[in-house]
């Protein structure tokens, strides 16, 4: 199956591609060479015509001469033998007659003289005229050539343009018959399982031999019914073209060699007995075992993954002359095979990584991080801690408050400021001055850098408590599995101080490195709330509810009245009393009133909701339906909120003294708290406020341990006779034992409860392993 993949890569890539590539490049070079041709036989004629034009000119040019020459000649013979013919005379007047002969004679070679120069210009003025136009002939067959270059060039584009589009057409059919020869591949490695799965049939089946040769008989029918399709297709492709037509490559088909070659990859490339020893390799593999081989299966499965025939390909796998209802049925069988084979794989895929999360787990558990992620001890002091750092909170809020620091407290936006969108910002000054109060997260705050796997929050809470931190917060893991924590204390000093007393702390906690964040106060970016918030009515009603909110929280979280009471019955008007509760909210609680975000740090309240958020009172137009839609969701988020806080009522004698908000899921036997029907928001919030439980008691099925842990120290020696094998005490009765044992031999149980609350920490580990925690080339402390 991977050969026949790779085999049909290779025709793909090189192949098919290759050759439209070289018939796009052969109509290009021929479309040039056919310019250069018409050109260069243009430029020819040229040359030709203006030198048949000069050549003409030189011979009409000498036969004017000529003639003129010649015909003076025979005018001067002409009259020289008119004058002997007249001789010489004895007359007196021979001599005037001589004269007047000489004269006549002289005027007869002027004449002829003349007569020859007019000749001469009128032989000349008509050579002149038969070179000119002869020379406007040139022309026009220069311009003629001109033109016919001209003509040329746009038949070579429109002929270029062609064969591109055609060689194009030709490219996009070869991309074609690439993904059917990928599909063709891909039914060869479907068929090569199946050669897998049967092969262990054949071995126990003795009619083996029959089948055998029934499915050679099937494979030869599809061998052939392939190679008739591969021929259709390159005739398809051997279609005459502008530039194909003439080549012999066009002419001739594929040869012989190459269609065995693309059969071959079309329907598999192996042997069936080739294919069974491969799925029987793979299947050897598979049941071995091993961490590498589940990557590999992995790789391998995503690589074989198929989708499922319709019945129009399925038949063409089937041979021509089947019956139509028996390959209806063939289909129908195939189906179940195909869902039955998918649910084999995703069972095995949920397998492997189930085995992969149990190995990591072992690998992990005695680190810092899984202690600090998954196990109750530390979820519970999570818990604790929020809620002691909100009481520390309230305490400086409250007493601030009295000495009137909040006089001037108010959350409107300066008067320039425009709504336009949610997520508008402006910027305040920062430093926790009136009127917004804002701080700086960074500003007191000590952050411990690349804290390993290996070390536990709770080990630096341990040794940083006493400097009277007001906020901690952790980052997620990264890729080498270490984590930054930031301490923000409630002054410089106290930073300072938590800063200088590392390298006094116990190892490996003074080898970590600790550095200020920030030490100056900057401007904030404030985010921007529409003016629907800044309506008398909406301000009313926000006060209402964020009193209501206040309550709830110091209820579910033990608070003492007198930490929010008195910010609730402060006098003055709507808009100073609300946006004195909103304050108290973000700064006790980490909750954001107008985003209606609720936040287990400060660091992450200020980057979803900024340093506050401050109502404006002027909009653009375009944006005024922006604010109703906000108000819509932020109502609906507080109203959640409130039917979360609504949700507990207590059960009279159940009460917890440490905690009132012990059970979300309604089970009076255990908490003392039941929920009502919620909406999945409002559960969401209702669990944050449930204090999570420890196994405590034998009646707790995940301390099982413990109960066997006694029953290994007692001894019954007689029906009403025990043992304590620790101490040997004798006893009456077997609760006393194990009472006995609970009471003085704690080390016993420590042990026990450990490994219980372990347990727990793994089951939670597996349940949602982090897709993000990597551990290839990570080196895992042996013990923590």
């Amino acid at each position: 199956g991977k050969e026949s993949k790779k085999e049909s890569k290779k025709a793909t890539g090189s192949g098919l591609l290759d050759d439209s590539d070289e018939y796009g490049k052969e109509s290009k070079k021929e479309s040039e060479d056919y310019e250069k041709e018409s050109k260069k036989e243009s430029e020819e004629y040229g040359k030709e015509s203006k030198k048949e034009s000069e050549e003409y000119g030189k011979e009409s040019k000498k036969e004017s001469k000529k003639e003129s020459e010649e015909y003076g000649k025979e005018s001067k013979k002409e009259s020289k033998k008119e004058s002997k013919k007249e001789g010489t005379s004895d007359h007196p007047d021979d001599e005037k007659t001589r004269s007047l002969l000489d004269d006549s004679e002289r005027l007869e070679k002027k004449e002829s003289k003349k007569e020859l120069e007019e000749y001469g210009k009128a032989s000349k003025k008509a050579s002149k005229k038969e070179s000119d136009e002869y020379g406007k002939e040139s022309k026009e067959s220069e311009e003629h050539g001109k033109e016919s270059k001209k003509e040329s060039k746009k038949e070579s584009e429109e002929y270029g343009k062609e064969s591109k589009k055609e060689s194009k057409k030709e490219s996009e059919e070869y991309g074609k018959e690439s993904k059917e020869s990928k599909k063709e591949s891909k039914e060869a490695k479907k068929e090569s399982e199946e050669y897998g799965k049967e092969s262990k049939k054949e071995s126990d089946d003795p009619k083996g031999d029959d089948k055998d040769k029934k499915d050679k008989k099937d494979k030869k029918n599809k061998d052939k019914k392939e190679k008739k399709k591969k021929e259709k297709k390159h005739r398809k492709r051997a279609s005459p073209s502008r530039s194909s037509a003439s080549s012999p490559e066009a002419e001739d088909p594929a040869t012989p060699a190459k269609e065995d070659k693309d059969a071959e990859s079309q329907v598999g490339g192996a042997s069936p007995d080739a294919k069974k020893k491969k799925t029987n390799e793979e299947r050897a593999k598979k049941d071995s075992g091993g961490e590498e081989d589940d990557v590999k299966e992995n790789h391998e499965e995503a690589e074989d993954a198929v989708e499922m025939l319709n019945f129009r390909e399925f038949l063409d796998e089937l041979p021509e002359e089947i019956d139509p209802s028996v390959a209806v049925e063939k289909y129908s069988q195939y189906q179940i095979a195909y869902k039955a084979e998918q649910e084999r794989r995703v069972h095995e895929r949920k397998e492997r990584e189930r085995r992969n999360a149990a190995k990591n787990a072992e690998l992990l558990k005695g680190t810092g991080l899984f202690f600090d992620t998954y196990h109750p001890l530390a979820k519970v002091r999570s818990f604790d801690l929020r809620v002691g750092l909100a009481v520390r909170s309230a305490q400086g809020f409250v007493e601030a408050f009295n000495a009137g620091k909040f006089k001037n407290c108010h959350f409107r936006a300066p008067e320039n400021s425009v709504f336009r969108a949610a997520g508008d910002h402006c910027k305040i000054p920062g430093g926790y001055q009136e009127p917004h109060f804002a701080i700086n997260p960074d500003l007191d705050c000590v952050t411990i850098h690349n804290v390993p796997l290996a070390i536990s929050v709770w080990q630096l809470v341990d040794q940083i408590s006493e400097f009277g931190f007001s906020a901690l917060a952790c980052t997620a893991p990264d890729k080498g599995l270490a984590r930054n924590i930031k301490v923000r204390f409630g002054s410089g000093a106290q930073a300072r101080a938590c800063l200088h007393a590392f390298s006094n702390f116990p190892e490996p906690l003074n080898k970590l490195r600790a550095a200020l964040m920030a030490t100056s106060c900057e401007d904030l970016q404030a985010t921007l709330v529409p003016p629907i918030a800044a309506r008398a009515e909406e301000m009313e009603k926000d006060m209402t509810m964020s009193a209501i909110i206040i309550r709830g929280f110091g209820d579910r979280f033990g608070l003492p009245p007198i930490l929010f009471e008195p910010i609730l019955a402060a006098e003055g008007q709507v808009e100073e009393k609300l946006d004195l509760q909103i304050l108290y909210l973000r700064l006790v609680h980490n909750f954001c009133f107008y985003s209606a975000e609720w936040c287990d740090d400060v660091w992450s309240l200020h980057a979803k909701s900024g340093a506050v958020a401050l109502r404006t009172v002027k909009v653009e137009q375009a944006y005024a339906a922006a604010g109703g839609a906000w108000r819509l969701r932020q109502q609906a988020t507080l109203q959640a909120l409130i039917a979360a806080l609504n949700a507990f009522k207590v059960i009279p004698g159940q009460e917890d003294d440490n905690n009132k908000t012990n059970n979300v899921d309604g089970d009076e036997g255990k908490g003392g708290v039941e929920a009502l029907s919620l909406s999945p928001l409002a559960l969401s919030f209702a669990k944050r406020f449930v204090r999570p439980e420890i196994p405590k008691s034998d009646e707790d099925p995940s301390a099982s341990k413990i109960v066997e842990k006694i029953a290994e120290y007692k001894e019954q020696l007689e029906p009403n006779k025990f043992k304590c094998k620790k101490c040997s005490k004798l006893f009456k009765g077997d609760d006393f034992v194990a009472k006995h044992i609970r009471k003085t031999h704690v080390d016993i149980l420590d042990a026990a409860h450990q490994e219980v609350l372990l347990e727990a920490a793994r089951t939670a580990y597996l349940e949602d392993p982090p897709a993000s925690w990597h551990l290839e080339g990570i080196v895992l402390p042996e013990a923590a």
